[in-house]
């Protein structure tokens, strides 16, 4: 290789752009692709369009949604010094869902599933949708329609290092493969908090548990114990309804529910949304098919205990039928249910609560804070943390029941991940703050209305209840919140 090729590969980013249409997503990376080009780099930035099709943002492929997106894009990055590669122009071959390569792979791209999950809160083998099953193959075809056009990028140019938004969309789940494919370092940017604080992973997934752990542990090393007891800050707003760096799903009531009427609880079980178990993919190693399944043979082993369910609030999203089949199934078998939206909310029913079983949620973290005993089903995302107690199979789990002495309560290290979560962060991205949601309402154009309209359309096919949905993008968008 050439002096000169060798200087060229130094300073070459290839920057895989994610979700173009989401307002903070395309700012954040903006932002970051600025500093690189401050840095001295050459950075070219891979926008995807119709010849790539179906991402998070339009997961139907709609030709007109591409074109207003490839607009947008366009329009932002006007005075930026970065090379735009539109898939368009790189190739137009397209793989088709009855290709052999696809058939074979079917059903087995975390990414595909990830996004088809987050998108419409239900499993994509589960649902007997018409729309849905033609959306889901809209998203593997995408997947390795960007996979194609990546190869013959990185075929044909030379880049120190492959850049990205995270490893979970279409887009940025097909960059990180190729990267690992070619063997060329790569770099994912992530949100930590409402207040853009951005931990970025180097050659490694932001999606493992291992990543938290291992950043948890470097800042504990140089923390003392009178700083992580600031660690309060975090479950203190969480109970208030203050966002942190995650969402706050308990809304303060003017007039608090009377919880003197709720009976001791036994056993309460706080379910994880099919979002959270979709995001860690196949590092989330469960011994049980479903949720329901672990409470139906907790309540099979002791069946004179008191058992509750608390539905996530993210869990309102799904179907009703689907919600309806399971708070049946449950209730058929003398457990006490609590939907996503009760008046009850996860706090009031822990503190009548004896044992706590969590799927990962960290509710089993606020939990523990609360003093008290909690077992976790498997994996999560701070299970390395060894701050809940861990079951890995039935056996374990009805021996922890059995014998709640056997259950430790580490309210320390509890503050110390409430600490972790306050503050970690590898840099602070100031200007990705805007006020839009979807599009900017006082420069609507006709395709953008047209988006807006196809978003509707999607909860729809999806059955998933409109009005809510509306009430919250009207409420992020005066309230300039803003959840990924």
């Amino acid at each position: 290789m050439k002096t000169d090729q060798i200087k060229l590969k130094d300073k070459k980013i290839l920057w895989v752009l994610e979700t173009p249409p989401h307002p903070v997503v395309l700012h954040m990376q903006i932002w970051k692709i600025k500093k690189l080009i401050n840095e001295d780099k050459i950075v070219d930035v891979v926008v995807c369009g119709s010849a790539v099709g179906a991402c998070i943002a339009n997961p139907l492929a709609i030709k007109l949604i591409c074109n207003y997106c490839e607009k947008q894009v366009r329009k932002s990055f006007e005075n930026i010094s970065a090379n735009l590669i539109f898939a368009d122009e790189v190739s137009q071959k397209k793989y088709n869902i009855e290709n052999e390569n696809i058939i074979n792979s079917r059903r087995s791209i975390w990414n595909v599933d990830s996004v088809f999950i987050s998108k419409f809160r239900q499993n994509p083998v589960d649902t007997n949708s018409i729309f849905l099953k033609k959306s889901y193959d809209s998203l593997e075809i995408a997947y390795n329609n960007m996979m194609h056009i990546l190869s013959k990028i990185a075929n044909n140019r030379i880049y120190k290092e492959i850049w990205t938004f995270n490893e979970r969309g279409i887009n940025c789940g097909a960059a990180i493969a190729t990267a690992k494919l070619k063997e060329i370092p790569y770099a994912a940017l992530e949100l930590s908090g409402r207040d853009y604080m951005v931990a970025v992973a180097y050659n490694r997934s932001a999606y493992e548990p291992q990543f938290w752990t291992d950043e948890y542990l470097k800042m504990m090393a140089k923390t003392s114990r009178k700083e992580i007891i600031k660690g309060k800050e975090f479950f203190e707003n969480k109970i208030k309804g203050i966002w942190t760096v995650a969402p706050a799903f308990v809304i303060p009531k003017k007039v608090q529910t009377d919880i003197t009427i709720l009976k001791e609880i036994d056993i309460l079980f706080l379910y994880s949304s099919e979002d959270e178990f979709a995001a860690l993919g196949d590092k989330w190693k469960r011994f049980y098919g479903t949720q329901e399944d672990v409470c139906l043979r907790v309540r099979e082993r002791f069946p004179k205990l008191r058992i509750s369910v608390k539905f996530h609030p993210n869990q309102d999203d799904i179907p009703k039928k689907l919600l309806i089949k399971k708070l049946n199934l449950l209730g058929e078998n003398g457990i006490t249910c609590y939907k996503p939206k009760d008046e009850y909310t996860s706090y009031d029913l822990i503190s009548k609560s004896k044992i706590i079983i969590t799927f990962g949620s960290t509710m089993g973290y606020e939990a523990v804070y609360q003093m008290r005993k909690v077992i976790q089903v498997d994996s999560s995302w701070f299970s390395g943390l060894q701050i809940i107690s861990q079951a890995d199979s039935f056996s374990e789990l009805f021996g922890y029941i059995d014998n709640p002495n056997k259950i430790s309560i580490k309210k320390y290290r509890a503050l110390s991940l409430g600490y972790f979560l306050m503050r970690f962060k590898t840099e602070e991205c100031d200007q990705a703050y805007v006020t839009d949601y979807f599009i900017n309402p006082k420069k609507s154009t006709l395709l953008g209305y047209l988006c807006k309209i196809s978003m509707l359309f999607e909860l729809i096919i999806a059955r998933r209840p409109i009005l809510p949905r509306i009430k919250l993008v009207i409420t992020r968008y005066y309230k300039k919140i803003y959840i990924l």
